[in-house]
């Protein structure tokens, strides 16, 4: 079975490199998922997305048997006056834990584990507060990306390969793997979003300020593709 999967992920890399420049620099839209596939889903917005997101989300899916993860940003405490909307700005990443029973959300389910029962799934959690600057660059370039969203040829869509979805408010869209452009670039922000919460204050500090200004040339490439 690892074999298979081995085999199914060279296949995987060769597809992507060899459509390389075709490929999409938007999101997709949502898929319509029934059955196994939308239980799956209810368990990973019950147990990652556990505080608001309303300044943006992602959601990382790997495929196979690796935990999945989310990264929020958020307001917390609605201010008064002035130019900022909430009292503070916060980002929070949950994080599935592997154990001997479980290693993902997606093993947890009764057909794809060797005992066929529904597993407990524990996760871990991590939380920063951040600057409004940078809450609210990732809110103005995710709606940007996100406002882009739409669907496109059958033959670039992956099946079983690491999805990465984003979502800002009642917009949500999804790109099955990230693909080299703009998605890509989507993911890979998400992910240093999500290590602020590993940095100590003075380290923070630096990196919130060159995300600022990755964000800000990010959505301007957005906004011409």
């Amino acid at each position: 079975m690892r074999r298979a999967t081995h085999l199914g992920l060279i296949l995987l890399l060769f597809l992507r490199a060899a459509t390389a420049d075709q490929q999409p620099q938007h999101l997709l839209p949502m898929r319509h998922y029934t059955g196994e596939s939308a239980e799956y889903r209810r368990l990973i917005y019950k147990h990652l997305l556990v505080t608001p997101g309303q300044l943006g989300r992602m959601i990382y899916e790997p495929g196979w048997d690796s935990p999945e993860w989310a990264v929020s940003v958020y307001g917390s405490g609605k201010a008064s006056t002035g130019f900022n909307a909430y009292r503070s700005y916060h980002i929070t990443v949950t994080r599935v834990l592997e154990s001997r029973w479980v290693t993902s959300i997606w093993t947890s389910l009764p057909s794809n584990n060797e005992e066929r029962l529904h597993k407990a799934i524990h996760t871990s959690r991590a939380d920063v507060q951040i600057g409004p600057e940078l809450a609210l660059a990732v809110r103005s370039a995710w709606a940007t990306m996100l406002s882009r969203t739409r669907p496109e040829e059958d033959r670039y869509l992956y099946m079983d390969a690491p999805t990465v979805e984003f979502m800002l408010g009642a917009q949500r869209g999804q790109i099955t793997p990230p693909r080299p452009g703009l998605t890509s670039e989507m993911y890979e922000i998400g992910e240093a979003l999500a290590k602020l919460c590993a940095l100590q204050s003075a380290q923070r500090e630096a990196e919130e300020r060159e995300l600022i200004r990755r964000l800000e040339r990010f959505e301007a490439k957005a906004r011409k593709a």
